[in-house]
């Protein structure tokens, strides 16, 4: 609670302090995936100098959530070095690993050297699941995925990790939710897009969207604690495509490869550049921050016109920060 206490007074006094940093290390991927486009996108990696700043970067030290991905982030070269060096630099720090499993012999040896050298056990890993068998891998654009995959969960699971599987249901899937739910394993239900956001009704037609709403709001009855309040908060805005509180830019930060600093992973224009990591240095414009803080607060952000629902993955610390507009919104007031 004394969290959600200091959060909401950084909130109400606009004081920025990045507790959250996604970082796509490189945009290469080896799955050809209906659904994101990421692998279309040149293959440069961050450099190992780039890396080092934003470990021992002085304004990264409060953060609490780290977000390694890509593409596809094992294919990055200096993927367990940077995570190894990541965690024994910072004790307190969970990370989290989205991870396509096709791979497996190369993911597994990666993570069993982060084992053997570093507290593995603040790492979360979770599985991208489109389907069962073929239906994976038509989504997926590769053939034999599932079964590899698959393996990668197994083995994953094998060496005390403790993977999860997210799954993006969508109108060539949903059918197969209920044996995605049945598998040993924790489950995330992905919001199409990863926002919520549509750019046209048929594109929520497509999705089956009641349909989908209400099987997620089956899953988060078995969810416990705050976590749940939060995705029910997160699925009633998408519903109603109200607006949800968003603290890019002075909570959280995404950094691209070649070392863009963003207030999100879904802004990519020039006016969203809020810094940049080099060879030597990070850069913060902080005039900026207090600019676009301003522009999100008053929901000039890149969602325009009722199509614009937003939490991304960071649905936790946008909701922290807004304690009150959470418990308004669970006694009905909002």
């Amino acid at each position: 609670m004394k969290l959600y206490i200091k959060e909401y007074f950084e909130n109400l006094f606009n004081i920025i302090r990045f507790d959250r940093i996604n970082l796509i290390a490189t945009w290469s991927c080896d799955y050809r995936c209906k659904t994101c486009q990421a692998w279309k996108r040149n293959d440069h990696m961050m450099s190992r100098e780039q890396a080092e700043q934003i470990i021992n970067f002085p304004g990264f030290k409060k953060i609490t959530q780290f977000d390694l991905e890509g593409g596809e982030a094992t294919r990055w070269l200096l993927f367990d070095w940077f995570l190894i060096k990541l965690l024994n630099t910072h004790p307190k720090l969970k990370v989290g690993i989205p991870c396509n499993g096709l791979n497996t012999d190369h993911i597994l040896k990666l993570f069993q050297n982060i084992k053997d050298n570093a507290d593995y056990k603040r790492i979360q890993i979770s599985i991208s699941l489109n389907g069962i068998g073929k239906t994976h891998d038509k989504i997926r654009g590769v053939k034999g995925g599932f079964d590899k995959t698959m393996n990668t969960l197994v083995g994953l699971k094998e060496m005390n990790y403790n993977p999860s599987i997210n799954f993006l249901p969508i109108a060539e899937n949903f059918d197969e939710l209920e044996l995605i739910k049945n598998m040993p394993y924790p489950l995330t239900l992905v919001v199409p897009s990863g926002s919520g956001k549509f750019e046209s009704e048929e594109d929520w037609a497509d999705y089956n969207f009641p349909e989908y709403l209400n099987a997620v709001r089956d899953h988060h009855k078995t969810l416990k604690g705050g976590w749940k309040w939060a995705l029910q908060y997160f699925v009633d805005h998408i519903e109603k495509r109200k607006i949800m509180s968003c603290y890019g830019a002075r909570s959280f930060i995404a950094i691209y490869p070649k070392g863009d600093i963003r207030t999100c992973i879904f802004r990519e224009d020039k006016d969203a550049l809020i810094g940049q990591v080099y060879d030597n240095r990070i850069d913060i414009y902080k005039d900026k921050i207090k600019q676009l803080t301003k522009e999100i607060k008053c929901g000039k952000c890149m969602y325009p016109n009722g199509h614009l629902v937003c939490g991304g993955q960071w649905i936790p610390q946008s909701i922290r920060r807004n304690i009150i507009e959470l418990i308004r919104w669970k006694i009905g007031l909002s």
